[in-house]
Order: structure tokens, then sequence, then C-alpha cells
């Protein structure tokens, strides 16, 4: 990409997320290692993810201003994005009808960063997301009120702007208070490379 051309949205994303981490002393990434990933055809954005992110975003921006860069730049990409469900076992009817995921980075994604993968998810209020672990270690962007849980602390409220970070394997859970939950999470290390497909 050349100083001429335009910068593609998802690099502008790219480029506000890794200065948000690094201002809160996380790691960043290899910003000039961005390539896109070939354009494909997105369904339409599905109506809860529309109502969910508009009032988690205007949320963020209302607390902490200084999010601005990595909201509007997140808001941008919400239409190219594929929306999916994380596969369930029917147990939790509300939260599989109260949750979407997305990738942004990876191979699903609209760009790729090396071993990076950076998706969003969002849920309704009050659902709860699961119990679970991976290989990777993994960094959440917390853009919306709500708990998070961690088999070594318990639950905790971060609060918006606040970085919340898993080691792999480590059990985690987060789950949405009286108002929806948006957070950006990055997956790096042993694994990470196997989530790059929507699933």
């Amino acid at each position: 990409m050349t100083s001429s051309e335009p910068i593609p949205p998802v690099a502008r994303f790219i480029a506000e997320i890794d200065r948000w981490l690094r201002q809160r002393g996380a790691t960043g990434f290899a910003s000039e290692q961005v390539a896109m990933v070939p354009g494909r055809a997105t369904a339409e954005v599905p109506a809860q993810v529309q109502a969910w992110f508009a009032d988690s975003s205007t949320r963020a921006l209302t607390t902490t201003p200084a999010l601005a860069g990595v909201v509007t730049t997140l808001a941008a990409l919400v239409p190219e994005l594929d929306w999916y469900k994380r596969p369930s076992d029917g147990s939790d009817t509300g939260f599989d009808a109260g949750h979407f995921n997305a990738i942004i980075v990876g191979n699903a994604g609209l760009a790729s960063l090396g071993p990076v993968l950076i998706g969003v998810s969002l849920m309704a209020s009050g659902v709860s997301y699961p119990v679970h672990r991976h290989p990777p270690d993994e960094c959440y962007v917390v853009l919306s009120p709500g708990e998070w849980w961690r088999e070594d602390a318990g639950w905790w409220t971060p609060g918006i702007g606040n970085l919340v970070h898993n080691a792999g394997n480590q059990l985690h859970a987060m789950r949405a208070g009286a108002a929806p939950h948006l957070s950006v999470w990055i997956l790096r290390g042993e694994g990470a490379a196997g989530f790059n497909q929507v699933s």
C-alpha cells in the first residue's frame, strides 16, 4: 500500500486497536504486516447486531470519549463482517438467541495479520457467554458494562475501555448486565490459526 492509496477501513481499525493496546501497556501489532483478504459477499447485518451495537457504542463513547477512534473505525466495519453464532448444545436458549460474533482479522475476516486473530462479540442484555477455554492467549478490549470471570479471579467488572487478559487454556466467561455486551478480542499464539474460520 503506497502513501497515495486510501487506507482501508480495516487497516484504520487495526491501527486504533494497536494504539489502544500499547497505551495500556499491552503488546501491539506489527501493522506493516497487514494484508487484505480478497473481497467476498456478505449477508445483511442482523437486526439484533445493529441494535446491540448502536446501544453499546453510544454508551462506550459517552462513558469513555477516548475510545472514539476504536468505536468509529469498528462501526465502519459492522456492515462488512460475517456475523455468526457460536456452536452450542442448545442447553442455553438465551445465549443461542442472544449473541453474535464476527472475525475481523483472520482468514474469515477482512485482513490478515500473521498469527493474530481479531474478532468482536455482541450479546443481548442479561446474556452469559459460556465458560470456555482455548490454547491461544486472549486479550479483550471491553466496550460495554458487564462482568467477566476467570478461574483464578472469579467475577469482576473491568469497566469500559479496560483490557481483560486470559492466558492460554484458562477457563473464562463473561456476562452482560442491564445493557448489551460489546467487546473486541485478540487471540495470539498456539492454535490461533485454528480459529480462522466462521464456525
